[in-house]
């Protein structure tokens, strides 16, 4: 059995040989009986099918990964909420105290909403694309904002922070909330590689294009 492409009507189509050898009394091969199938629809939607299943893999497979990149980031501004929420139970009378901690709860329950709202948006989970938003943010403030999510971490692991070149006014063209998750994901990661005690700077740098943004670890 095997198959084939043979040229009929103008057009080459799948065929499909199915046979066998009849021997005679001495074991000659005497005959070959067989078929010829027509078998263009069925390769046809053999192919149709076998595309249709790799689609699904593909819309899997980005799904999964989509899904993993959010839980990972959501992890972020979860460290801020918490030190802001011990901070209150610690000052619950420090009017000041209450009040920092308040800004911190408000701007990173900002931030996962953001993305929840990415989760509940299932036409982009199911292609795997985040949506960016295009708009001019000032790097001052995503700098800041990256700081606060990273900060319990780094002093978790006894890291001191110098941040240097960013300032306000310093404006770039991008996703705000993305932009933060790329810059606390910068110093988390160095924060995890860098010995306990060490120093991890934050550097921003301006040309005449765009700005740098550097972490480095000692």
């Amino acid at each position: 059995r095997c198959q084939y492409r043979v040229f009929r009507d103008g057009a080459y189509r799948w065929v499909e040989a199915c046979g066998m050898v009849e021997l005679d009394a001495r074991g000659a091969p005497v005959r070959f009986p067989g078929v010829l199938l027509d078998i263009e629809e069925r390769r046809r939607i053999e192919s149709e099918r076998d595309r249709m299943i790799e689609a699904l893999r593909l819309a899997d497979r980005r799904k999964d990964e989509f899904l993993a990149m959010l839980a990972h980031e959501l992890r972020n501004p979860l460290a801020p909420i918490g030190t802001a929420a011990q901070l209150l139970r610690m000052a619950p009378g420090n009017e000041a105290a209450v009040g920092k901690a308040a800004e911190i709860i408000a701007r990173q329950v900002g931030h996962m909403t953001q993305m929840v709202d990415d989760l509940l948006d299932v036409s982009r989970v199911t292609r795997g694309l985040v949506k960016i938003e295009q708009a001019p943010v000032d790097l001052g403030d995503i700098v800041a904002a990256a700081v606060e999510q990273a900060e319990p971490f780094l002093q978790s692991r006894r890291h001191r922070l110098l941040v240097e070149g960013a300032s306000a006014g310093m404006l770039v063209t991008g996703d705000r909330h993305r932009l933060v998750q790329v810059v606390s994901n910068l110093l988390n990661n160095a924060a995890k590689y860098t010995p306990p005690g060490g120093t991890i700077t934050l550097s921003v740098a301006a040309f005449a294009d765009g700005l740098l943004v550097r972490v480095s670890g000692n």
